[in-house]
């Protein structure tokens, strides 16, 4: 872990044991090396296999709206108060950071959230997102936002048809909602 720290300035050392255990297991399981010590050297003196671990470390496990309830939790009392004190302090914007968005899914359900309550508002602030990740190639590809065609079993058909543009086979977020976000 200190090598791939030093190699990529990202420190999973807090990460849980069973899971770094399992994403080490995985890439000797692919190599085909047996011995831990065996693969300790490979990292060690080989910086393609030490970002190929560090990648297989930051395995997302992502989708829209993902933990549902979290989700109404936000969309009902947080949201709205917030909303509610850019009034009050006469505040022009409300900007939130998303940390953690490799594919972009988890800013992307939070801008539709507050672009909702923002239209049901008169004089609304503006909103601005920063979604964060430690890997630059996976928030360019967040950036793109083009999803596959499985994102319909994770948003409600409303929301598929208010912020999405299908484009082959595959769904594009809409502009509006797009430049809501800096990644």
């Amino acid at each position: 872990l200190r090598v791939i720290q030093a190699q990529t300035d990202v420190d999973f050392q807090l990460y849980k044991p069973p899971t770094i255990n399992r994403r080490i297991r995985h890439r000797m399981g692919l190599l085909q090396i047996a011995s831990i010590d065996s693969y300790a050297d490979l990292i060690a003196n080989s910086e393609d296999e030490a970002e190929a671990l560090h990648k297989e470390f930051l395995i997302g496990v992502t989708r829209f709206f993902r933990n549902k309830e979290a989700w109404k939790y936000l969309e009902a009392e947080i949201i709205p108060e917030l909303f509610q004190k850019a009034a009050e302090d006469k505040s022009h914007s409300i900007r939130c950071w998303v940390t953690a968005g490799s594919t972009g899914e988890e800013a992307y359900s939070l801008a539709m959230l507050l672009h909702a309550q923002q239209q049901k508002r008169r004089n609304a602030p503006d909103i601005k997102i920063f979604a964060t990740y430690v890997v630059s190639e996976a928030l360019y590809n967040a950036s793109k936002v083009l999803y596959s065609s499985s994102i319909v079993s994770d948003l409600p058909p409303a929301l598929l048809q208010r912020y999405f543009v299908r484009v082959d086979d595959q769904y594009q977020v809409d502009r509006e909602l797009r430049q809501m976000i800096i990644f």
